[in-house]
């Protein structure tokens, strides 16, 4: 691969610079939808996506996003949905005592990650604190990494009582530094 994969572009999705790494893994399972349109002229693109992914996952990436007036269906449809489930019984407290699996943001900017220069090995306990952002840290304290916004919602759960702990599910360096935690109530605390 050549040298310049580790060059900063313009991002017009995100209006700031961003590296070649963030754009093979923004969509976690696939690269951003406009790879191709802002790296292929720079450097041999498809091989080097070939490293990471298969053809037909990146002729996925190819498909052209929904249109706006179905996606704002869409979330109206997710929105109504989610009120038919307040009114039968399902809240965020209901969500407080679900377990789920993450992938975790800003491993590579974590101590962990830049005391070590390592992963955290699979198994290995992790339990969720407060701080600025909902946080993954290890049993010692030190911290691995971000759940994703969508998890907010255990800011409320933990000011309520609750209490998670769980295990590192995986953790790669390619095609990016990734960690997935799985996560628990610990059931001790609960009535």
């Amino acid at each position: 691969m050549p040298d310049n994969k580790d060059r900063e572009i313009y991002c017009r999705r995100l209006g700031h610079q961003v590296m070649l790494s963030y754009c093979t893994h923004e969509g976690m399972d696939l690269p951003c939808r406009l790879i191709f349109s802002c790296w292929e002229s720079r450097i041999p693109l498809r091989e080097y996506l070939l490293e990471f992914y298969t053809e037909e996952q990146l002729i996925l990436i190819d498909e052209p996003p929904a249109s706006k007036l179905s996606s704002i269906v869409e979330l109206a449809q997710m929105a109504k949905k989610g009120r038919e489930d307040q009114h039968s019984g399902y809240s965020d407290i209901g969500r407080c005592e679900m377990a789920f699996s993450a992938d975790l943001e800003s491993v590579g900017e974590c101590p962990y990650y830049l005391n070590n220069q390592a992963l955290p090995p699979a198994g290995t306990r992790v339990i969720i604190n407060l701080g600025a952002r909902v946080c993954i840290q290890s049993e010692d304290g030190v911290l691995l990494g971000y759940l994703p916004a969508i998890y907010n919602y255990l800011v409320m759960c933990i000011s309520s009582g609750y209490m998670y702990s769980g295990t590192i599910a995986s953790a790669s360096f390619a095609p990016h530094v990734a960690v997935r935690v799985d996560i628990a109530p610990v059931r001790d605390n609960m009535e």
